[in-house]
C-alpha cells in the first residue's frame, strides 16, 4: 500500500475513535436514564397478577389449595380433614377465670380438683393403689398436680362442644370427635359392659342408707368428700377385713367422682345417683364409667351453651371440662409441644406447665374470647373415631 493510502487510513481510523469515544459518556447517560425510568414505572403502576410476587394478597374469592387428606389405618376409617388456619368463629363473651394469669377475679364457680386427687394417691401405700388398680380406676395414680385449670378456656371448649353430635366443633371445616372410650384413654377409669344408671344398679333407699353408715356419713344431706378423705388416709393393710378394704374402694370411687369426674357445684359434696354401681368392690369395674362420664360432661356443654345465648355468660363449670383440654391438646398440632401417644392414660402427660404452654399456642386472646389458629396432628393420633369432617359447612 503507497504511503500515503496509510496516511489517509490511519487518520480515518483515528477520526472514528475519537469520535466513539467522545459519544460513550452520552450512551451510557441514556442507560442509566432508562434504567432510572423503568425503576419508577414499576412503584406507580399496580402489581399485575401474572407477575410472581409472594408478598401479595390473593384477590378476593380466590380459596386457597387443600393438602391431600391423609386416611388412618386404624380400626375406623377416618380422614384427618385439610389444615387450616382461619379462625374460629367466636361465640359470645366468654367469663374471666381466676385461673388466667392477668384475668383478675373470676366470678365462676369450678370444683373440678386433679390437685385434690393427686394429694391423696400420692400418699397410698403399695396395698392402696393395688387396691385402686382393682377397681379399675388405676389410672387415676398418674393424676399430675394441676393446682388451677384456665376455665376460660374450659368455657370456649364447652361452648364448641355439641352435645347432640359429641363433636367439638374446632373451625367451620372440620371436627373433632368425642368418644366414650376416649375418657378411659386420658383417665384410665373403666368401660365395662354394664351401665352405672341402668337396671344393674338399681339400688333402694336403704342400700344407699347402709352404704353412708358404712362411709360415716348418717345424715342423709350430707355427703362430705372431707369425711371421705379422711378414710381413704385411715391404715389399711392385708390384715384388714373384707368390709375394710370395700370401704377403702367404695370411699375413693366416690372421692374421685366427686373431685374431678363428675363434680357438682356444691362445695364439698356428691353426686350420688351412681352409688348403685358401688354395691360390691368386685363390680366396679364391671360398670361402664367413661360414658357415665361423658355424658355428665355433654349436659354441662348443653347448660354452657344456653347460658352463653341467653346470658352471654357462664356462672358455673361443672363436670370433668379437664377432659376436653387434654383431649383437645393432645390432637392438635402445637409442633415441639406434641406430646407422644405412647404414654397411657394420657393425663401423665399433661401437668400444670405443659397445660399452660399449650394453651397458649394453641389460642391467641382477643378481648373476652378466644380465636383458634390450631391445625389437627397429621398422623399418629391416639384416640379412636375421633376425626370426622364437618357436616355444617
Amino acid at each position: 500500500m503507497p504511503v500515503g493510502s496509510r496516511s489517509v487510513y490511519a487518520l480515518h481510523w483515528l477520526a472514528s475513535y475519537f469520535f466513539h469515544l467522545a459519544y460513550l459518556p452520552l450512551l451510557l447517560l441514556y442507560c442509566l436514564a432508562l434504567l432510572i425510568a423503568s425503576s419508577v414505572i414499576a412503584r406507580t403502576q399496580p402489581q399485575q397478577w401474572g407477575t410472581p410476587n409472594l408478598l401479595r394478597s390473593p384477590p378476593t374469592g380466590c380459596r386457597r389449595s387443600l393438602r391431600p387428606v391423609f386416611v388412618h389405618p386404624g380400626p375406623t376409617s377416618y380422614a384427618p380433614p385439610p389444615q387450616s388456619r382461619r379462625p374460629l368463629r367466636e361465640p359470645a363473651a366468654l367469663p374471666p377465670s381466676s385461673d388466667d394469669e392477668g384475668s383478675g377475679s373470676s366470678n365462676v364457680t369450678n370444683r373440678c380438683s386433679a390437685k385434690a386427687v393427686h394429694a391423696v394417691v400420692t400418699k397410698f401405700s403399695d396395698f392402696k393403689k393395688q387396691l385402686v388398680r382393682e377397681t379399675g380406676f388405676g389410672g387415676l395414680l398418674h393424676v399430675p398436680c394441676i393446682p388451677k385449670v384456665n376455665l376460660k378456656f374450659s368455657t370456649w371448649l364447652l361452648s364448641r362442644l355439641n352435645p347432640s353430635t359429641r363433636n367439638i366443633e374446632i373451625s367451620d371445616r372440620f371436627d373433632l370427635f368425642v368418644h366414650e372410650s376416649d375418657v378411659g384413654t386420658v383417665f384410665g377409669i373403666p368401660k365395662g359392659e354394664f351401665d352405672v344408671l341402668g337396671p344393674e344398679a338399681e339400688i333402694s333407699h336403704s342400700g344407699v342408707e347402709y352404704l353412708r353408715s358404712i362411709l360415716g356419713l348418717s345424715d342423709s344431706t350430707n355427703n362430705s368428700l372431707q369425711a371421705l378423705e379422711s378414710i381413704l388416709e385411715e391404715e389399711i393393710d392385708m390384715s384388714s377385713t373384707r368390709q375394710q378394704v370395700d370401704r377403702f374402694k367404695i370411699a375413693f370411687v366416690v372421692f374421685v367422682m366427686g373431685h374431678l369426674l363428675v363434680p357438682t357445684s356444691k362445695y364439698d359434696h356428691s353426686k350420688i345417683d351412681f352409688w348403685g354401681a358401688l354395691k360390691s368392690g368386685d363390680m366396679i369395674e364391671k360398670f361402664n364409667w367413661c360414658r357415665y362420664v361423658l355424658d355428665h360432661i355433654l349436659d354441662v356443654a348443653r347448660k354452657v351453651r344456653d347460658d352463653l345465648a341467653k346470658k352471654g355468660a357462664v356462672s358455673t363449670l361443672t363436670g370433668c371440662h379437664l377432659f376436653l383440654q387434654v383431649l383437645y391438646l393432645d390432637n392438635v398440632d402445637v409442633r415441639l409441644l406434641n406430646k407422644s401417644h405412647s404414654h397411657l392414660p394420657r393425663i401423665r402427660d399433661f401437668d400444670s406447665s405443659t397445660l399452660n404452654k399449650m394453651i397458649l399456642m394453641v389460642a391467641d386472646r382477643d378481648g373476652d374470647g378466644y380465636h383458634s389458629f390450631c391445625m389437627l396432628r397429621k398422623n399418629a393420633l391416639c384416640f379412636r373415631c375421633h376425626v370426622r369432617v364437618s357436616t355444617y359447612v
